[in-house]
């Protein structure tokens, strides 16, 4: 199994943080507050898909997580467990960073 964080992508015209409590809230059901940017990285996914990845702290307004259908599981790990999981390289890379 492939682990990753919840995220997706920017609707037309939305602002950046608009987003991502959006989205966190839509595949977790989680409502978050005190976002924080930690970087952004660029990856070049295949010859044709560039993405850009912003990793972002938050603070959980509620712990009480509902999946959206986009997913089949969930667990809560600390940034050293999220580094020995399979997982989405840049992810990978945000941990690193909340790390520090």
């Amino acid at each position: 199994m492939t682990w990753d964080l919840p995220g997706g992508n920017l609707e037309f015209g939305e602002e950046l943080k608009s987003s991502v409590l959006r989205e966190k809230e839509e595949e977790t059901g989680i409502e978050v507050e005190e976002l924080l940017l930690l970087n952004v990285f660029e990856n070049l996914d295949s010859i044709d898909l560039f993405r850009v990845t912003i990793g972002y702290k938050v603070k959980a307004k509620t712990t009480n997580v509902i999946l959206s259908h986009e997913h089949v599981d969930f667990k809560w790990v600390t940034p050293e467990e999220f580094t020995q999981l399979e997982i989405y390289e840049p992810h990978r890379k945000i941990v690193e960073k909340f790390k520090i």
